[in-house]
């Protein structure tokens, strides 16, 4: 496909950073279409910066001139109200997608997530499971965004990725905060916090997604990416109070409140809210587990195995920064 110009939405979100800077440092021509309430003064200065909102297709055109690889990685995943869900991940979405086929691209990578698919019970997913229902708002606009995808198929080659929750350098902000309660030995653990849950490493998920973009086998193909392994919940917070040099303490909670959370969180969701505290706390008694043979296989990812030297990165990243 060429070392032709392409373009990163979401950029400069945490993921979206993380990817514009290791494409520059490929040699690759980038372009960041960038919300104009964002910042862009923290992207490589050899990236290209367009201002721009994929709710307005009219913007889109112009950006898309040129480009050969689009990542769409935009998305909003905790908004107070559920119409932004639809909005940012539906409809945006279904622009970025229509402005892309109408110009010529090449290839358009949507990035997803586990919400997309739900969370069955003790069950390892792969690509092969058939569609679930998604319970929560964010889950169902990935859902219809993957479907929008698919549509296109024929008029532009798509692939989607899948991740579960991230950790690592430039780490969204509700990991960093997970790692504060560790440190102050109070992370809530709800009934034996044997649930299994995958976790992605933020440098892999960038690699995988820099593979997708552009192997020929991944056209039309929809890929989980996450470390080699999942873990149980105790793992992950006895994971992170190692990396921390702390000992692990944990607040015992039945399981019955994150199910009072998650059920009132599905309740708020069908008034048009969203609380992002009912939410994670009703989800942390879920399994969230899946398989990257498939990534590996087709793709040849290689998966983070190391959970703990994974988290060091991440303290190491947030010290640098205070926000440890």
């Amino acid at each position: 496909m060429g070392e032709e110009r392409v373009l990163v939405t979401g950029a400069p979100g945490w993921l979206g950073t993380r990817l514009v800077r290791q494409l520059v440092s490929e040699g690759r021509c980038v372009r960041c279409l960038v919300h104009p309430s964002a910042d862009p003064s923290v992207l490589p200065a050899e990236c290209e910066s367009v201002r721009g909102d994929i709710r307005d297709p009219a913007q889109l055109e112009p950006v898309l001139r040129g480009v050969s690889v689009v990542y769409h990685l935009a998305a909003v995943i905790h908004a107070w109200r559920t119409s932004r869900f639809h909005g940012i991940n539906v409809q945006g979405t279904r622009n970025v997608v229509d402005a892309a086929a109408r110009a010529g691209v090449g290839r358009l990578l949507l990035m997803s997530s586990n919400a997309a698919q739900g969370s069955p019970e003790r069950k390892i997913m792969n690509e092969d499971d058939p569609p679930m229902s998604p319970e929560s708002a964010y889950g169902k606009s990935k859902c219809r965004a993957e479907a929008i995808i698919r549509e296109y198929s024929g008029r532009i080659e798509t692939v989607v990725i899948r991740a579960p929750m991230f950790y690592g350098p430039e780490q969204p902000p509700r990991m960093t905060k997970l790692m504060r309660m560790v440190r102050a030995g109070r992370p809530p653990v709800f009934g034996g916090g044997d649930n299994l849950r995958s976790m992605a490493f933020l440098p892999k998920v960038v690699e995988a997604i820099i593979l997708a973009g552009s192997s020929a086998a991944a056209a039309g193909q929809v890929y989980w990416i996450a470390d080699d392994h999942p873990y149980t919940t105790v793992e992950v917070l006895q994971g992170i109070a190692t990396a921390l040099g702390a000992e692990l303490r944990v607040v015992r909670l039945p399981r019955l409140f994150a199910r009072a959370c998650e059920i009132s969180d599905q309740l708020l969701e069908r008034c048009g809210l969203h609380s992002m505290n009912l939410h994670v706390v009703g989800e942390s008694i879920r399994w969230i587990a899946c398989s990257v043979e498939k990534a590996k296989r087709e793709l040849g990812f290689r998966p983070a195995t190391n959970l703990v030297d994974g988290l060091r990165d991440a303290v190491d990243w947030c010290r640098q920064r205070r926000l440890l």
